[in-house]
């Protein structure tokens, strides 16, 4: 399990689990971060907020608060 602090930029994750109410599960799936997908860190900012990941053949900016209900494990 990855923390947002050991994540690198570059690098692929696939996402274990997302944790969590219902209406952050939700939000996360309609962009596209499901269970057992990999999404790519493609940009992190200096103080780590936003995050830009892809996946799915889509680029999102995410902030931590959403980012940090991700489970992610390095690929």
């Amino acid at each position: 399990m990855e923390r947002l602090l050991d994540i690198k930029v570059g690098r692929n994750y696939k996402v274990e689990d997302i944790i969590g109410d219902d209406s952050i599960k939700k939000r996360l799936n309609s962009l596209g971060i499901l269970k057992n997908s990999i999404i790519h860190i493609y940009k992190k900012a200096p103080l780590g907020d936003p995050i830009i990941i892809q996946t799915n053949g889509s680029t999102i900016a995410l902030r931590k608060k959403f980012f940090n209900n991700i489970i992610l494990k390095g690929v």
